[in-house]
């Protein structure tokens, strides 16, 4: 791994301590949602793209319907940078395999947005006031 990866890498798992532990409940199912994409896409990638590429759109959907039930904008931008990622498999489908590394390197950049958009999220899940209202966190 280059230098580059453990960085984001360090980001990545400060991101979801934090949102797990100061996040409120919107914040804790968007990390179950990121771990998910986290350790379960590498496993698919040597199996199937297509897989891979449910998985992705299925990060998507979750987020967005997250960002759909509680008023969060950082989940609405990590929705959409999710969507990004998704689109970015349809090129590796089409594209035969000695082109498909510069769509792993956007994923890998898209990645590294997403999670500063996280650490923004849970300061916005902390201290935004539509954030903190008693109905912010109904089930």
């Amino acid at each position: 791994m280059s230098q580059a990866q453990y960085v984001l890498a360090a980001l990545t798992f400060f991101a979801w301590g934090l949102l797990l532990w100061k996040g409120r409940l919107a914040e804790r199912l968007a990390a179950c949602i990121l771990i998910g994409l986290a350790v379960i896409s590498p496993v698919l990638d040597d199996h199937s793209r297509t897989a891979s590429m449910l998985l992705s759109i299925g990060g998507f959907v979750g987020l967005s319907g997250l960002a759909l039930w509680q008023p969060r904008w950082w989940l609405i931008v990590a929705a959409g940078i999710q969507l990004v990622a998704a689109l970015s498999h349809v090129a590796w489908l089409l594209l035969d395999t000695d082109r498909l590394w510069p769509a792993v390197t956007l994923r890998l950049l898209l990645w590294f947005f997403i999670i500063i958009t996280a650490l923004v999220g849970t300061a916005e899940g902390r201290w935004a006031r539509y954030a903190r209202s008693p109905s912010a966190d109904r089930a």
